[in-house]
């Protein structure tokens, strides 16, 4: 990895409704990169499934925005004001990165 890369932060910022059935498997596969400056965060978008109960398990490890619903482009919209990455990668939470 060059220089500049290892300067750079990342931040991964997945946006969820009631997907809590793939949730946590895209939270690991988020928290699995490589990047040695990583920020995972997770905004739920008034989730009415067990999705707060997954996200509380990685409340140590991620930054989680919980709000009432208003759509995939405010959830999105949310992420990215709390970002603070150099590099952004919207996720959504029934997907998952490879390392």
């Amino acid at each position: 990895m060059n220089e500049i890369n290892t300067r750079r932060t990342l931040s991964i910022i997945i946006n969820n409704y009631n997907y809590a059935e793939f949730l946590e498997s895209c939270i690991l596969s988020a928290l699995n990169q490589t990047s040695p400056a990583l920020e995972v965060i997770i905004v739920d978008d008034g989730s009415t499934d067990s999705s707060a109960a997954i996200i509380k398990q990685f409340s140590t490890k991620v930054t989680s925005i919980s709000q009432a619903n208003q759509g995939q482009a405010a959830a999105i919209n949310s992420g990215f004001s709390a970002s603070t990455g150099d590099l952004i990668l919207f996720l959504d939470a029934d997907d998952r990165l490879h390392e």
